[in-house]
């Protein structure tokens, strides 16, 4: 079962690289939306895959589908805390406009290894709460 998980998670992958592209926003978003079925369908087989959840999170994000995405990543931290998923949680929340628990993620994030995203995060923060 995990070579098929691994098959599936890997096509997901190649429809989540390939959405990043300069493409008009109508085939982006199917690009996302093909993508996300591919990591769901990955998940199916094995829930507990943080790298499928968090690319499953990152499909969700590239539709601005921010609260969805959140719940992935989180998910993702829950089942490895790998500092990547830290971020991306923090960035989902912080698109999301839940600044407060953007920092609060993000700070965490720093204890676990510090990363330059994590200071750009706070750092826009700061500015969000300074110029409302």
């Amino acid at each position: 079962m995990p070579f098929r998980s691994s098959f599936i998670e890997s096509r997901g992958d190649v429809l989540l690289l390939e959405a990043q592209k300069n493409y008009p926003p109508d085939i982006k978003e199917r690009l996302y939306g093909d993508a996300e079925k591919w990591f769901r369908q990955a998940l199916e087989i094995h829930p507990q895959n943080a790298t499928a959840l968090n690319s499953l999170g990152a499909a969700l994000f590239g539709v601005k589908r921010y609260a969805e995405a959140a719940q992935a990543f989180a998910r993702a931290l829950e089942v490895l805390p790998a500092v990547e998923f830290y971020f991306n949680l923090g960035l989902a929340y912080y698109y999301n406009g839940e600044y407060s628990k953007a920092r609060e993620v993000w700070e965490k994030g720093r204890k676990v290894k510090e990363m330059p995203g994590f200071s750009s995060g706070l750092g826009a923060l700061e500015k969000q709460e300074r110029d409302g």
